[in-house]
């Protein structure tokens, strides 16, 4: 089967790299990979798929901050169906966590939502809903393992994603 749509050409250039790291015992990419998991990294996640936060992880650099509010906004109209992104706010806190954070969000919700964390593969290791008038969650996260991990706030089609570590 050939791949055409752009999501998938990017799945198969990461693949790609991450195989040829596998092959060839290398802890970490070298400059000809760094250069093509940056060129997928820089990318709209909901357009372009998993391998943008998958290159994001590969590349090992935490200090990069991703703007993906202006990154999504500026992909034409119907290239993607994506989640209407915004700017509200919230603190996650403590920050790092050991089995236990708090969400605050900025007000209460005017509709219902949920906060995932998910691994550095895109997967979701932890979800957690909660309804109308929240202003905040009390997260139970004794059971994910100690790491960086995406933590996702969700309300209606609103999203916002900011770095989450959990130490044991």
């Amino acid at each position: 089967m050939k791949t055409t749509k752009s999501y998938e050409l990017n799945q198969k250039e990461y693949n790609k790299v991450f195989l040829e790291m596998i092959i060839n015992d290398l802890s970490e990419p070298d400059q000809n990979h760094r250069a093509t998991l940056w060129g997928i990294a820089a990318l709209c996640p909901y357009a372009e798929g998993e391998a943008v936060y998958q290159s994001r992880a590969l590349l090992g650099d935490l200090t990069t901050a991703y703007d993906d509010v202006s990154i999504c906004n500026s992909i034409p109209q119907g290239r993607a169906i994506k989640p209407e992104i915004t700017d509200f706010d919230f603190k996650v806190y403590p920050n790092p966590s050991n089995g236990y954070a708090f969400v605050e969000l900025e007000k209460e919700t005017k509709s219902n939502g949920k906060v995932t964390i998910t691994n550095n593969l895109g997967q979701v290791i932890w979800a957690q809903d909660f309804g109308e008038g929240t202003k905040t969650v009390l997260l139970l996260v004794e059971n994910i393992p100690s790491g960086t991990f995406y933590l996702n706030v969700q309300i209606g089609t609103k999203t916002k994603t900011e770095l989450f570590t959990n130490l044991k």
